[in-house]
């Protein structure tokens, strides 16, 4: 996380929306995080702070936001999404057959743009 460095001083609370829409919060108080770096832009410097993920993320499609306490309310700093996958894919546990197609060869009624440039190409 890049924060200006007047901030440095600040807390941040750190919100999970699950694909499921449960939430989950966590506070940091910056000056207890790690430094990485710091780096001068426009005039302002930044300093590059580690958060910590929870361990246990969770497998889907999620979205992170990142807001500074400030009394008497939050103020968002930063919004993400971001996807969660396994290691590795489960492998097959006997031979299977599938179809494979070209994302190239795809259409669907709102979409010609792909289809069209290669009937002009020909």
């Amino acid at each position: 996380m890049h924060i200006p460095a007047e901030r440095a001083g600040a807390s941040v609370k750190l919100e999970f929306q699950w694909e499921g829409g449960d939430l989950e919060h966590h506070w940091f108080w910056l000056p207890e995080l790690r430094e990485l770096e710091r780096a001068h832009a426009g005039g302002c410097e930044f300093i590059a702070k580690r958060v910590p993920l929870p361990h246990n993320l969770r497998l889907g499609y999620h979205r992170m936001r990142i807001y500074w306490m400030k009394e008497p309310e939050l103020e968002t700093y930063g919004e993400a999404y971001f996807i969660v996958c396994p290691p590795r894919a489960k492998l097959p546990e006997r031979r299977m057959a599938g179809v494979a197609l070209s994302l190239y060869g795809l259409r669907s009624s709102r979409n010609w743009a792909v289809a069209i440039s290669r009937i002009c190409a020909l």
